[in-house]
C-alpha cells in the first residue's frame, strides 16, 4: 500500500517530468490518505493552479494554510491564487494575519 510521503514524491516526479494531471491525481491521493499533511495539500493546491484550477487550488492552499499558518511559502502560494481569483478581502486577512504573527519578517 501506498503511504502518502511516497505518494508525494511520486507527485512531485511526476510534475518534475511535466506530467501534472497524472501528478494532481498522485497529490490527492496523498490527501485522502492524511488529510493533516500540510505538505500534501500545499503539493495538491500547486499542482492545481498550474493546471488552472483556481477554485480547487483555493481550497487545497487554504487546507495547508490553516495546517500551517506560519509557514512562508504556504502563505504566498496561497495569497497568490486569492490574488488570481480577485478574492482581495480574504487575500488581505491572509496576509495582515501574516504580518501580525511575525512582524519581524516583512521587510
Amino acid at each position: 500500500m501506498d503511504s502518502a510521503p511516497n505518494l508525494i514524491a511520486r507527485a512531485r516526479t511526476l510534475a518534475a517530468r511535466g506530467e501534472a494531471r497524472q501528478a494532481l491525481d498522485q497529490a490527492a491521493r496523498a490527501t485522502d490518505l492524511e488529510p493533516d499533511s500540510a505538505d500534501a495539500w500545499k503539493l495538491h493546491g500547486s499542482l492545481s493552479r498550474r493546471l488552472g484550477r483556481f477554485n480547487d487550488a483555493r481550497d487545497s492552499l487554504a487546507h495547508a494554510h490553516d495546517l500551517l499558518p506560519d509557514d512562508v511559502p504556504v502563505t504566498m502560494e496561497y495569497a497568490g491564487v486569492l490574488e488570481q481569483l480577485e478574492n482581495h478581502d480574504r487575500l488581505l486577512e491572509v496576509l495582515g494575519g501574516a504580518i501580525s504573527r511575525q512582524p519581524g519578517s516583512v521587510r
